[in-house]
């Protein structure tokens, strides 16, 4: 069931109506054609994360090749991922490191 809402955007108001589980990001893009609003996550391995991810893994495997578990956790934590790829990450960088010992 949609209801009518008023979005007031870019000091423009628009007039529609939404379902409530219809998110902001897609009506705006879908219904008002604002296609600068970005969907970052939602459908997993969506990419948003992957260019930050990849420069802290790189820093952190120049400050050494075989980093535990606990240092690969902390230079991923403030790396936005919603789609829950930090435990594949974690395996990724375990292998990229165990290859590093050939």
């Amino acid at each position: 069931m949609t209801h009518p809402i008023s979005l007031d955007v870019n000091g423009m108001t628009y007039g529609l109506e939404a379902g409530p589980d219809e998110p902001l990001a897609l009506v705006l893009r879908n219904r008002l054609g604002l296609t600068g609003v970005k969907v970052g996550c939602g459908l997993e391995q969506c990419g948003y994360c992957t260019p930050g991810l990849v420069v802290a893994i790189t820093g952190l495997l120049r400050g050494g090749p075989r980093p535990d578990d606990n240092a690969i956790r902390d230079a991923l934590e403030p790396h936005l991922c919603r789609c829950g790829a930090h435990p594949r990450v974690l395996r990724a960088v375990r292998a990229l490191a165990a290859e590093a010992d050939r």
